[in-house]
């Protein structure tokens, strides 16, 4: 986990392996961050997050919904 911290802003990356996960209160920043990390690494943006680490993203009025119910239903079967 990395993050960058200013006075009018805070942006998240997450780091696994080859997964990444990039968020933050200042699309300026976030944005740069990732023309960047392309600049380097040459990635590709999907969009908003789905699955990371097996974890299912679910996005709702409130915010986000985090849960495992895929990997659930995968054991009970």
């Amino acid at each position: 986990m990395f993050y960058k911290k200013t006075t009018t802003s805070s942006v998240f990356l997450g780091v696994y392996v080859d997964d990444i996960i990039l968020t933050g209160d200042d699309e300026v920043e976030v944005k740069g961050l990732k023309e960047c990390l392309d600049q380097v690494f040459k990635i590709k943006d999907l969009g908003l997050v789905h699955y990371f680490l097996g974890i299912e993203v679910l996005q709702v009025d409130e915010g986000l919904f985090f849960t495992q119910r895929k990997f659930a239903k995968e054991l009970l079967q």
